[in-house]
């Protein structure tokens, strides 16, 4: 298993500029000084006001054992986005102060701060929905175990 020294999480702005908006979305945000406009403050009209089919990630490093350089993809379809929703805290302190990873919630979800989320199972499902990456089924709560601040996945 792959061990990484830091967390990253990549984020981009969703503005005047952002080639992920549609044009009207765009001028939308413009006409309102730049500031995401109410109008479009909800899960139908951020889905809507997106405008790709996919977003490709690649990461390329060196490994710490071999010195040999590294390569991974994922791609995500339109499908695979999740409107109102925030990656789970991964990072946890143990017992001893030390800092850990647990990569049992490396891909799980929280909905966001102040709710809005769009719901799994109203989602639009285009080409293989009964693939694993889809995370349609699965629901993460807060507990305390992680002191508020982390997932419990909790059914299927």
């Amino acid at each position: 298993m792959p061990f990484f020294k830091r967390v990253w999480i990549a984020r981009h702005v969703m503005d005047e500029n952002s080639p992920l908006l549609t044009h009207k979305a765009r001028h939308l945000i413009k006409k309102n000084r730049g500031y995401w406009p109410q109008k479009l403050n909800n899960h139908v009209a951020v889905r809507k006001s997106l405008r790709f089919q996919q977003i490709i990630v690649n990461l390329s490093g060196t490994s710490n054992i071999t010195a040999t350089d590294v390569y991974s993809q994922k791609i995500y379809d339109f499908v695979d986005i999740n409107i109102g929703y925030k990656f789970a805290k991964v990072l946890f302190r143990g017992d001893d102060g030390s800092l850990n990873v647990d990569s049992e919630v490396l891909n799980d979800i929280l909905e966001q701060d102040n709710g809005g989320a769009e719901p799994f199972l109203q989602r639009a499902c285009i080409g293989d929905c009964g693939r694993e990456s889809l995370v349609s089924s699965i629901r993460v709560e807060e507990t305390k175990k992680w002191g508020g601040g982390g997932p419990q996945k909790k059914g299927r």
